[in-house]
């Protein structure tokens, strides 16, 4: 799990290889995991596939980016920014359901007056 990973990851500048499309019954559809090349700080040159996917895709392929790994298992990576990490999907999350309930409240409230 990326989230656990995030707590103890190290961070390095890395760059991604290529993206490879994910497809799951609960991703709704096509999602991209970017491969990563990066150097650990031990000078040990790993390629990992993202722990997050995303569509459209954090980065596309040949550009730098910070990789944040667990230092304990390398190969545990991704890409170190807001959506690469997972968190913009929660975010999103919250700002859409609370405008459907906005929405909500609003016709219903119309809806008895």
């Amino acid at each position: 799990d990326h989230r656990r990973t995030s707590r103890a990851a190290v961070r390095v500048p890395g760059v991604v290889l290529e993206l490879r499309a994910v497809s799951s019954p609960s991703s709704h559809g096509t999602q991209y995991a970017p491969v990563l090349e990066f150097r650990t700080l031990q000078g040990r040159v790993v390629q990992a596939e993202s722990l997050a996917t995303s569509n459209p895709p954090v980065a596309q392929p040949g550009e730098s980016v910070r990789v944040a790994y667990d230092p304990g298992e390398p190969t545990t990576a991704y890409v170190d920014t807001v959506a690469g990490s997972g968190i913009l999907v929660y975010v999103l999350g919250l700002v859409l359901a609370s405008l459907v309930l906005v929405v909500s409240a609003t016709v219903l409230v119309s809806s008895l007056t």
